[in-house]
């Protein structure tokens, strides 16, 4: 899987999650950046992220990525 298609599917999961039509995420987004994006939607986003892209993150670890980019990055590496 390449950069621009996960960045696609994160895009995908964070709509879904915050219930918003279209989120364009690139790797500079930070959560601040998106309406409704806050602590508890980003338990919300690191579950549906694990179950969409077949990996484990670790407690917390979503919550020190200080952008998009960092995530993409940790998906793509397993």
């Amino acid at each position: 899987m390449q950069q621009q298609e996960v960045l696609s599917r994160l895009g995908e999961i964070v709509s879904e999650v915050l219930q918003l039509d279209h989120v364009e995420l690139d790797m500079t987004t930070t959560a601040d950046q998106i309406d409704g994006w806050d602590s508890v939607s980003t338990i919300e986003i690191m579950v549906a992220v694990e179950e969409a892209f077949g990996i484990r993150l670790k407690t917390g670890e979503m919550a020190s990525m200080s952008n998009v980019g960092i995530l993409v990055n940790r998906i793509l590496a397993g």
